[in-house]
């Protein structure tokens, strides 16, 4: 299951949907590359990102607190339980990468 976090407990590998940077109504997802620590007169993270989809690559500094939805793994037998969990009205997302399900 997804969960909100701070954008600097993201770890490399981990999948985040962002929705500070989704200029769109419609949230992407990224998968986090690489992180740094950045220092200049302030010490700050920074983190490397594709776009799930389309490759595109993107950086996250973190200067300033972000909150991100960091993803959870899930597998074909786990839906069902998920689907049981939903009160009326609820939905749940469950994103495909490649052969791996997140929710």
């Amino acid at each position: 299951m997804s969960e909100r976090i701070d954008a600097e407990q993201l770890q490399e590998g981990d999948v985040f949907l962002c929705r500070a940077l989704d200029a769109s109504r419609h949230p992407i997802l990224r998968k986090a590359v690489t992180t740094r620590t950045v220092r200049t007169v302030e010490t700050y993270t920074v983190i490397d990102y594709r776009v799930v989809g389309t490759g595109a690559g993107g950086t996250l500094n973190l200067l300033h607190g972000i909150n991100v939805e960091r993803l959870g793994p899930i597998t074909l037998e786990e839906i069902d339980d998920v689907i049981a969990l939903l009160n009326n009205g609820e939905h749940a997302t469950i994103w495909r990468i490649g052969e791996e399900l997140f929710t």
